[in-house]
């Protein structure tokens, strides 16, 4: 014979009518399409199926909202269900349940503070109520809440204002009723069931106290700087040299062959050398070659690499274009001669 449950003895030893209870795990189960089943004992059994979790582990699985109380357009409630595993409720929270061709995602159902909706106080249910009127958790008035025909009238009896309802989660009460529960109930700041597995037993940090100060993005002047900016950059320090060293030739630079012009200038800066008067020459003089010439060597990668693109400015000229004269090199064409009779 084997050895008798713990339930079972604890039951007989306390005599009478004792029953004791298996502890539930609920989960709140969000747009549930309002067609689906939920009572059925064969939908249970074809969720558990679905997502792989063990037979007979969800008990039960109700609508929160009265479903005579639904919207005539409604298609989705939320649902509550039980289940008897820890394992399986956390599994369900961690991937989701897949029902009515829909992958949904469920939530614990955390511990809330105890109001009465009989007389909307605090700490006890209304089957547990002394009082013998019932007090209407909307407009404070002598009748039941579903009974209630006030038209945007408020009156909360915990706080005594008529901002909000009893039921308000914003109502000051209610929160300072909250905070005090969530301090004597450490598994409310946990999002899974507590197992015996660590990630199952992880805690959400605390929420901030203050207003939540959201980080603006970055200013422009704090971006990288881009080829056009470099460009500048580049001209820019070019150009500095040329003011720090005055007595050598103004010129434009010069990288890899191709002429740099300062930004605002269509040609680049050049400055002839004058012809002596002793040795007077008639052929015209030739601008010497730019005097200011930068090393490769010397400059940083990323400019470097700059340099390879097309800089404004004119070219050197190719030994192609000097083939061909100038315009002015031209020999004009001869007049036509005019016929012999």
């Amino acid at each position: 014979m084997g050895k008798r449950p713990r339930k079972l003895i604890l039951m007989e030893s306390l005599g009478g009518s004792v029953c004791i209870k298996d502890r539930t795990f609920n989960l709140l189960v969000p747009f549930v399409l309002i067609t689906t089943k939920v009572d059925n004992k064969h939908t249970l059994r074809e969720i558990e199926k679905t997502n792989d979790i063990p037979s007979n582990s969800i008990t039960q699985m109700k609508w929160i909202k009265d479903p005579q109380r639904q919207g005539r357009n409604q298609r989705v409630a939320h649902a509550l269900m039980s289940l008897n595993n820890p394992k399986a409720a956390n599994k369900l929270i961690c991937d989701g349940m897949y029902l009515d061709y829909g992958r949904l995602r469920l939530y614990k159902d955390k511990k809330e503070p105890l109001r009465c909706l009989k007389c909307q106080r605090w700490g006890h249910m209304a089957k547990n109520c002394t009082e013998v009127k019932d007090t209407c958790g909307t407009c404070a008035g002598e009748h039941r809440h579903s009974k209630c025909n006030s038209y945007r009238t408020y009156y909360c009896i915990s706080c005594k204002s008529s901002s909000h309802s009893s039921s308000d989660k914003e109502c000051p009460e209610y929160k300072a009723q909250l905070e005090s529960l969530n301090a004597c109930t450490p598994e409310n700041s946990m999002p899974y069931f507590p197992t015996e597995e660590p990630w199952m037993q992880v805690s959400l940090p605390p929420k901030p106290l203050g207003p939540i100060i959201h980080s603006q993005p970055p200013s422009e002047r704090t971006h990288p700087p881009g080829p056009t900016n470099v460009q500048q950059q580049t001209i820019n320090r070019m150009l500095q040299r040329q003011e720090q060293n005055p007595q050598q030739t103004p010129s434009a630079p010069i990288i890899n062959g191709r002429t740099l012009v300062p930004l605002g200038r269509s040609k680049p800066i050049h400055t002839s050398t004058p012809s002596s008067p002793a040795a007077p020459d008639k052929t015209p003089s030739t601008p010497p070659p730019p005097t200011h010439l930068i090393d490769n060597a010397d400059l940083p990668p990323t400019i470097l690499a700059l340099s390879l693109l097309h800089f404004p400015g004119n070219l050197p000229p190719t030994p192609h274009s000097q083939e061909h004269p100038t315009p002015q090199e031209v020999p004009p064409p001869p007049p036509p001669s005019s016929p012999t009779l």
